[in-house]
């Protein structure tokens, strides 16, 4: 615009009354209309993500700006996305593909384009094997504060260095387990607000680079969702639940009108990510999934024959000691329990977030195998340091395993490893700087039933 300016006022060649001549005219409306054109070229901002995996398809993700008819050209294929609808922030718009009919275990070679123009360079998407890998790993987390606005001055909320250590540590895919930006001060009431969240969190250097180099896949908790602890009855999640379909490519959401619950097989594990929002309703326990989400559930872990079967929860499982969101105080928690001694369920660990200290809970039943909840959080978020005072109910709770609270910002591995029939799971934490905490290991046989 200064040099619009300076067209518009310092021409030489001017009329009679002092004005700009033709000439000066002509060239600075061409300058003008040159600088609109060139804001205008379709652009892809920050690197492309790679969300759910199978052995024969991907799903990936991008941010583009400018772009009306968006291209994801893949070997001989070409995938197109209309962006013109899409919902966005200041013209950045979200765009996701799905690529089917690859080859298992392979890495094909991708580019975006848009309107006739190539806006990225060649990128990877990886497939999964078909066959079990002697080894294997995927990464955990949760509670990702991220300040826009005058809450960017909030600490932790500037500092994302947390991402380079995981970007630099090597793992399968990722599972976000809730909390992913911290919708807040009424963003989750306005769909141009909770674009701008997600658009400036995923465009942030460290968090681009390390979602660039493994897929991805999340599930929502309270601040993904609307307020603090909020429940089914808040009026606004069908715009939270859009805006999280739009920046997460997991494999399906819910039953496409309800609630974002997922699942997929990898390798020689099963996962279920659910949904401890849509339906809930904390007045006397009632439900924390409701009766179509467990019935899901029960359907899934019946038809998986995988080893270990991980169950993802914003809120804590096991734990009795935490005072606030917990399962525990929910009797439709036993109802899955007994469903999965009634048949005979193996290898079921749980994965959880949310409350800002990390630990591992274990809990034994009459006739059911030892249950474990690894719980990874925060990442970023203020810790909960009150949790190392004695007068706290979580300081030394009898079902906490020993050695595995940790207050600080961190994030976690699950790594399978073994020979078949024998494998383990190896559950670890490591802090902000890729340095390893703790870490404790599960037996596959642990989490079978013994022979009547």
């Amino acid at each position: 615009m200064k040099a619009l300016k300076l067209a518009l006022f310092s021409d030489s060649r001017r009329g009679p009354l002092g004005y700009p001549g033709l000439l000066g005219l002509m060239t600075t409306f061409g300058l003008f209309f040159a600088i609109q054109a060139y804001s205008q070229v379709p652009k892809m901002l920050g690197k492309p993500m790679q969300g759910a995996i199978a052995p024969t398809s991907a799903k990936v993700w991008a941010m583009v700006k400018d772009a009306d008819e968006v291209e994801l050209r893949v070997a001989n294929a070409v995938y197109k996305f209309s962006a013109k609808e899409q919902k966005g922030w200041n013209g950045r718009i979200p765009v996701t593909f799905e690529v089917v009919g690859l080859e298992p275990g392979t890495t094909v070679e991708a580019e975006l384009w848009a309107n006739g123009t190539r806006l990225s360079a060649p990128f990877p998407i990886k497939t999964a094997a078909a066959t079990v890998q002697p080894e294997w790993s995927f990464m955990v987390g949760s509670c990702a504060f991220y300040g826009v606005g005058a809450m960017r001055l909030v600490k932790p909320g500037q500092f994302t260095d947390i991402f380079d250590a995981m970007r630099d540590h090597p793992t399968d895919f990722m599972i976000w387990l809730g909390d992913n930006v911290y919708l807040l001060n009424g963003e989750w009431n306005s769909e141009r607000r909770m674009y701008e969240k997600y658009t400036k969190a995923r465009l942030d250097p460290h968090i681009n680079d390390f979602l660039a180099t493994r897929p991805n896949l999340a599930m929502l908790d309270d601040h993904d969702y609307g307020p603090d602890n909020a429940e089914g009855d808040f009026e606004n999640k069908g715009a939270t639940m859009g805006c999280f379909k739009d920046f997460w490519p997991n494999p399906y959401f819910g039953n496409g009108s309800a609630g974002t619950y997922t699942h997929f097989d990898y390798q020689d594990a099963s996962f279920f990510m659910l949904d401890d929002r849509w339906f809930r309703e904390s007045e006397d326990h009632k439900q924390v999934l409701g009766t179509e989400q467990m019935g899901w559930l029960q359907e899934k872990l019946l038809a998986s024959t995988a080893p270990f079967k991980f169950i993802a929860l914003g809120s804590q499982v096991l734990s009795e000691a935490n005072q606030k969101e917990t399962w525990s105080k929910f009797p439709e928690r036993q109802v899955l329990f007994d469903f999965i001694k009634a048949n005979k369920i193996t290898g079921v660990v749980f994965l959880s977030g949310d409350r800002h200290f990390t630990e591992l809970c274990k809990l034994t039943q009459d006739g059911l195998y030892p249950l474990y909840d690894f719980t990874s959080s925060p990442l970023t978020s203020p810790l909960r340091k009150r949790v190392n005072k004695p007068d706290d109910p979580e300081f030394a709770p009898p079902m906490r395993v020993p050695g595995t609270k940790f207050v600080g910002h961190n994030f976690g591995t699950v790594t399978i490893s073994g020979t078949e029939g024998a494998r383990t799971c190896k559950l670890s934490t490591w802090d902000a700087s890729g340095t390893l905490v703790w870490e404790f290991t599960i037996k596959q046989t642990e989490l079978d039933w013994v022979p009547d």
